[in-house]
């Protein structure tokens, strides 16, 4: 099955569990989550989506051994492998991109996130007391 998915082009990223530790193959070559910025990854995806799916995927319980994305196609396009218009939880920029609109003068400040998670935990500071 792995040699399947690496062959195949419509397939730019398998994402393989080893123990507590993750690794992607792309383009043939094996990479972790440090190493990603050397790796042929299509300018579609977000490198730094890539390695935290890598940081988190050994914690991740009801993901398999293999976690396949398909290859970017287009700007702002990839190869999908079920019926869907657009895609839950890509890599692509397209969907770890995003813009906070927030006011200057707002009780929290929101500069240097870099992570939902942080943006979720810097507001739950704020507005679950």
């Amino acid at each position: 099955v792995l040699a399947r998915a690496m062959k195949s082009p419509e397939i730019g990223i398998v994402a393989v569990r080893r123990g507590d530790s993750a690794v992607a193959i792309i383009g043939g070559g094996v990479y972790g989550p440090g190493e990603i910025d050397r790796s042929p990854l299509a300018s579609e995806f977000s490198r730094n989506a890539v390695s935290d799916l890598l940081r988190e995927l050994p914690r991740m319980p009801t993901a398999g051994d293999l976690v396949l994305y398909g290859e970017a196609t287009k700007p702002g396009g990839t190869v999908g492998f079920a019926w869907e218009f657009g895609s839950h939880g890509g890599l692509t920029r397209t969907e770890t991109d995003s813009v906070v609109l927030w006011p200057g003068d707002a009780p929290i400040d929101l500069r240097g996130l870099n992570h939902s998670t942080q943006l979720h935990q810097k507001l739950s500071e704020v507005y679950r007391n």
